[in-house]
């Protein structure tokens, strides 16, 4: 799933508070869509040659609060 702005959005099955836990379950889900994935560092990612930058977003929905990734383009 995508934007416009070429930014990728992720709303994963399962909360993350360890960082390291939520970095490895966005790189198993963007591999499980078939992009070439390689977490760097500091919340960096390079995507299928390019790189990008996490942006954690919470959202209220009903009941509960869905975690939403998005991974935007690093200039």
């Amino acid at each position: 799933m995508g934007d416009r702005t070429g930014r990728i959005i992720l709303e994963l099955d399962d909360r993350y508070s360890d960082h390291n836990a939520y970095m490895k379950a966005v790189e198993q889900e963007l591999s499980a869509q078939g992009r070439q994935v390689e977490y760097k560092d500091k919340g960096r990612f390079l995507i299928d040659g390019q790189t990008y930058i996490l942006i954690e977003h919470n959202v209220s929905m009903g009941p509960g609060v869905v975690q939403r990734t998005i991974l935007a383009p690093e200039k």
